[in-house]
């Protein structure tokens, strides 16, 4: 586990109910994110694997139409 996963976990820990969103620090950018967007690690290699597998199932992926 990187340092950055550490710091990800700390402000996901830190939210107690009454924040719609998270900081969190992209390329070195602070960004206030929604929380219904934060994946948890397990849910994040899920989404890596499928996209690795090709395996987009409907109920889980939303495709788009550019």
């Amino acid at each position: 586990m990187t340092s950055a996963d550490e710091d990800l976990i700390r402000q996901m820990r830190r939210l107690d109910g009454l924040h719609d969103t998270v900081d969190l620090t992209v390329g070195g950018q602070a960004v206030d994110y929604p929380t219904r967007y934060v994946l948890s690690r397990a849910e994040a290699e899920e989404a890596v694997r499928d996209l690795g597998t090709g395996d987009l199932r409907a109920g889980r992926w939303e495709r788009q139409s550019w």
